[in-house]
């Protein structure tokens, strides 16, 4: 996995597009003070369900849970 360093006045400079570049890209980003690593920005993975599977789920928890004006009496 590649990663860039930055200084952390560089990243402070363009930290939005940095966040953005790591987001996009899953590069990570070593932020140094001094010649030291300081911090790592590294991307959440985002694990999105596909969206059948989420109708699914919605119409089994409607099924389950139904409002209470919708239960039978």
């Amino acid at each position: 996995m590649k990663e860039a360093i930055f200084t952390i006045e560089e990243a402070a400079r363009c930290l939005p597009s940095l966040v953005q570049r790591v987001h996009s890209t899953g590069e990570t980003a070593l932020l140094v003070q001094a010649g030291e690593p300081m911090v790592r920005i590294v991307a959440i993975p985002m694990s999105e369900p596909p969206k059948d599977d989420l109708i699914s789920f919605l119409r089994r928890w409607r099924l389950e849970h139904p409002e209470p004006d919708e239960q039978p009496w």
